[in-house]
């Protein structure tokens, strides 16, 4: 179970020492969410839900893993990067990805959400 629950443009992210800025001419595309193991087995590390972006011609954009620890820092997030999800329980997760300013188009592009082997596209 998977829930989106904020999409915003940022221009840093973090605090303090943690403080991250984008590169020239870059913006922050911050994903806040959250996701659920309802079955009945824990779901390893490698296995829990994966956020991707993807523009208007397709291209798929990963994360920038160290911005996005950075904001989970500033969010104080529980999310789960090297332990099992056991079922029942939920976790709240943030992701981020640079992008150019000049190429983002919020009402083009889209998320990617990675679960249970599939793709699926969601509008921002």
């Amino acid at each position: 179970e998977i829930t989106i629950t904020s999409v915003k443009e940022r221009m840093s992210v973090g605090s303090g020492y943690f403080l991250k800025k984008p590169s020239d001419g870059g913006l922050y595309l911050t994903v806040q969410w959250s996701y659920k193991n309802i079955s009945s087995q824990p779901i390893g590390s490698f296995d829990t839900p994966m956020i991707k972006l993807v523009d208007s011609n397709n291209t798929v954009y990963d994360s920038d893993i160290g911005t996005s620890g950075n904001f989970a820092t500033e969010l104080n997030l529980d999310r789960k990067l090297f332990s099992d999800l056991n079922p029942g329980i939920l976790v709240k997760d943030a992701t981020v990805f640079e992008v150019s300013k000049d190429l983002f188009n919020k009402d083009t592009w889209k998320i990617i959400l990675k679960v249970d082997g599939k793709d699926i596209k969601v509008n921002l």
